[in-house]
């Protein structure tokens, strides 16, 4: 038996990951390249307590660069405040580059495969039917061949119990967030990581969410709003009328669902949906996971 203090949940995770770019356009513009895409199997561990909570991992083996990510993150009470303080490695799953890594047709060369190692302070504090919270985070990106980046990050926020619709109670509010990088690498070439990396945003937007259901839980929701970004020229292209610096302002989307029911033997099944468009940027993530907790976390 575990000591009380040790006792807590663990799940263990199998996730299958396909990723489908298309083809790389050829560079006289003729005939369509070598098709950009990756499979593998992400195989991850979790283990949560009520003050402690940690996880380790690989992305998916399968792909052709394989990183070990984890994270450990501790509650910390502060009064009223629920702080929490996390540090990790994480995968940057924007693009294939970024994520899985891609082969040099001619060369054999494999770049990309980019984590962020972050360190982030939460807090969040309820008061009647509202919910407030607020984090701080900074990071190093890195990657097979891609240069080194770094990123700082603020957000914050507020949302109101609306009361229940649909089945499922309602939640809606506000959220603002910061963040800067020092390179800008969202493109394709030589040293970039293929994710999206601006030397300045902010974003206002107004979050909403419905969730219900008790033995098969159900979320779906999503956050309209507005983004400001300034962009450099990437390294290596300054003045390069392809690729300019640019500064502008659009409108954001973000777009969620989430399905999970309890199926024999401990085992739960999971349905994700992701969907993400701003300017510049369109991004759908679908995921079908199945996750066992051993008898003792039940």
């Amino acid at each position: 038996a575990l000591p009380v203090a040790l006792a807590g949940r663990l799940e263990h995770e199998a996730t299958p990951v396909s990723l489908d770019a298309g083809r790389l356009a050829d560079a006289g513009g003729g005939a369509e390249g070598a098709p950009v895409s990756a499979r593998g199997v992400e195989l991850r561990a979790r283990w949560s307590a009520r003050s402690l909570s940690a996880d380790v991992g690989t992305t998916p083996i399968g792909f052709p660069l394989q990183n070990l990510v984890g994270g450990v993150r501790v509650a910390v009470p502060l009064g009223p405040v629920d702080g929490a303080l996390e540090v990790s490695r994480r995968e940057v799953t924007e693009s294939v580059l970024s994520y899985a890594g891609v082969r040099d047709s001619a060369t054999g060369q494999i770049s990309g495969g980019v984590v962020r190692d972050e360190v982030r302070l939460a807090g969040a504090w309820k008061e009647g039917g509202s919910s407030r919270w607020a984090s701080l985070a900074a990071g190093i990106l890195s990657g097979t061949d891609v240069l080194s980046n770094g990123v700082f990050q603020a957000a914050g926020g507020a949302d109101w119990d609306v009361g229940e619709a649909l089945g499922g109670r309602a939640r809606a509010g506000v959220s603002l967030a910061a963040l800067g990088y020092r390179r800008n690498l969202r493109f394709f070439g030589p040293g970039q990581g293929g994710y999206f990396s601006p030397q300045a945003l902010v974003h206002a937007g107004v979050p909403l969410r419905l969730a219900g259901g008790e033995k098969v839980r159900w979320e779906v929701g999503g956050e309209a709003g507005v983004n400001w970004l300034r962009e450099a020229a990437p390294p290596g292209a300054p003045g390069d009328p392809t690729v300019p610096a640019r500064s502008t302002t659009g409108p954001a989307l973000d777009l969620r669902a989430g399905l999970r029911w309890p199926l024999a033997g401990g085992f739960d099944g999971r349905v994700e949906l992701d969907a993400h468009q701003a300017e510049g940027y369109q991004e759908i993530r679908a995921a079908v996971a199945l996750a066992w907790r051993p008898a003792t976390a039940r």
